[in-house]
């Protein structure tokens, strides 16, 4: 019996789990002269999405908890970290650093930091400082 293997670089599509959507900020500006605060999806896509790290710090008067992930893409061309991405699960990704392979069977590997503050924070009260 001949088993084959994956070529070197290449993913295997039980791997991709994830449909994600990678979106760009609006062009534009509101009445205040201030840049839109909107994206718009450009790509949706099927990845893996790893979370690799947490990180939770004391900022002020609450706790600021950090999330990194490695997300990783069939190889498309222009993802950039001014792009972000949303997954079904409604996390949203900001690319810190895309890494493309050398050739175009390779992966794109993401760096991304989810946005923690659109969800409820932590907020201390006396009974968190033992008052």
């Amino acid at each position: 019996m001949t088993t084959i293997k994956p070529r070197r670089g290449a993913i295997q599509a039980g791997k991709l789990r994830t449909v994600i959507q990678i979106q760009a900020r609006d062009d534009g500006q509101d009445a205040a002269g201030q840049p839109l605060d909107s994206f718009s999806t450009i790509w949706t896509v099927w990845a893996r999405v790893v979370s690799v790290a947490g990180n939770e710090d004391f900022k002020g008067v609450q706790f600021s908890p950090e999330v990194s992930h490695q997300v990783t893409i069939r190889w498309m061309p222009g993802v950039t970290p001014l792009h972000r991405i949303v997954t079904d699960s409604d996390q949203i990704l900001d690319i810190i650093t895309v890494n493309y392979g050398e050739r175009r069977i390779d992966p794109i590997l993401m760096t991304c930091k989810e946005r923690i503050s659109d969800r409820k924070s932590t907020r201390l009260n006396s009974s968190h400082l033992g008052i």
